[in-house]
């Protein structure tokens, strides 16, 4: 029987709060993006600043932009508070102000599946507050947020231009929906920054927008700790190279090109598969890894305790950040990437941890000799001071706001009202029976 309870009490352990908006609920989702949010708040949380994020709940009709209903799943400070329709959400945000509950920036993470007017209706609300859009992937240059051409190829720079985009399946829709999300970007004038976490998608994003030149920050997600040893040992002549793939098995991610080189030389290496899927791969080892706040290097603990020698990280569109580059590094894995794949290549060529190759000819020829592929990891070994002991989260993110006095609060607000809107408390509690399954 679902009890439905029209009267919400809101609680914020702090009494100034950061405003967070992205699609997918990050206590749930496992993607980087959702990575991302859950150590913004665990940091905000931590410099006294509450956390208050909203998602989308909805249900669409033949269209992720056709709505048969859409409202905001509602977490505060890492727990699940409520779900909300826009005008709710506005009336909480005033009540807020009105228990003199001040918010301190609005950060914009991800805007995919979004009704745009309840989001930017949610945005207005904030007066003239300073809004940070995350930069996670492309989705803000074409609605492909891989670009990748046909879901083929990296379409490369450029912008979204009728010359270059006109064959594309995504190029009509990209045009539309880009329209619309600038309109309302470009509202917010000087209000607004872009945050990106690496060069490659600050240089990326510019070139579709030329307009964000000069507002574009670049924050890594993370800063390494120490230096260590493990799994250093010296590969002797006689021992089978362990190649790794990190992650889901997606194509822009290279699986394509990574499973074909274990079949190719399935039996002159150990290929071995690290992600949190339930399958199986033909003449690939699977090694279950789940990371999580509670198991953050999970990842890398992996890596070494399987003695990971190489870590084929072939990305077929520039990756923005890439954290199963971090933890390959922070394993002490031999990193072959591609050109074109973003950070990666960026990385391995600045940390001089592995090789850059041109395409799946050159990896293929590469894995034909294992004396090479010991060659190069055994050089690598000596040279190398070793990755870092962890990756540490940046909290550099929290100097967006350091114009406001970041001291710990223990003042919790509580906040009672009582809700209008019966669909939002039938989808709160659909949800959290959900939830609890």
């Amino acid at each position: 029987m679902i009890i439905m309870n029209m009267k919400k009490k809101i609680e914020l352990k702090n009494n100034k709060y950061v405003l967070s908006i992205a699609f997918a609920d990050y206590k749930k989702a496992k993607s980087g993006m959702p990575k991302v949010v859950l150590s913004h708040q665990e940091m905000f949380n931590k410099k006294g600043i509450s956390y208050i994020y909203i998602y989308a709940l909805k249900k669409t009709i033949k269209s992720d932009n056709s709505f048969l209903f859409f409202r905001f799943g509602v977490i505060i400070d890492g727990e699940y508070s409520c779900v909300l329709n826009v005008k709710e959400l506005v009336r909480l945000i005033d009540k807020l102000k009105q228990k003199s509950v001040e918010c301190i920036g609005v950060h914009i993470h991800h805007l995919l599946y979004m009704r745009l007017k309840d989001v930017f209706g949610v945005v207005d609300a904030m007066d003239n507050l300073p809004i940070y859009v995350f930069l996670h992937d492309y989705y803000l240059c074409c609605t492909n947020y891989t670009l990748l051409k046909n879901a083929s190829f990296f379409c490369g720079k450029g912008g979204l231009n009728t010359n270059h985009c006109s064959d594309c399946r995504y190029y009509s829709q990209s045009i539309k929906m880009q329209s619309i999300l600038h309109k309302y970007l470009a509202k917010y004038g000087d209000r607004i920054k872009y945050v990106s976490p690496s060069y490659i998608t600050s240089s990326i994003y510019s070139d579709f927008h030329p307009e964000a030149e000069g507002k574009v920050l670049v924050i890594p997600h993370q800063v390494p700790v120490g230096h260590n040893m493990d799994n250093m040992d010296i590969v002797d002549e006689n021992s089978l190279l362990t190649i790794g793939f990190l992650g889901f098995p997606a194509k822009h991610k290279g699986w394509e090109s990574f499973y074909k080189l274990s079949q190719r030389y399935k039996g002159k290496y150990r290929f071995v598969i690290f992600n949190s899927l339930e399958k199986e791969y033909d003449g690939i080892e699977h090694v279950n890894v789940s990371v999580s706040s509670q198991h953050p290097n999970a990842m890398t603990d992996a890596l070494k305790e399987k003695k990971v020698d190489v870590s084929v990280l072939w990305a077929q569109t520039p990756e923005t950040y890439s954290y199963t580059c971090m933890e390959a590094y922070a394993a002490n894995t031999f990193i072959i990437t591609c050109k074109g794949s973003g950070n990666i290549e960026h990385f391995v060529n600045k940390e001089k941890n592995g090789l850059v190759l041109n395409n799946d000819n050159e990896l293929f020829s590469l894995f034909s000799d294992e004396k090479d592929v010991k060659k190069l990891v055994n050089e690598y070994r000596k040279a190398s001071l070793g990755g870092p002991v962890e990756w540490k989260d940046n909290d550099a993110v929290c100097d967006l706001i350091a114009d406001k006095k970041l001291t710990e609060s223990s003042e919790r607000v509580y906040i009672e009202y009582a809700r209008q809107d019966v669909l939002s408390c039938v989808v709160e509690c659909i949800y959290k029976a959900w939830l609890n399954n």
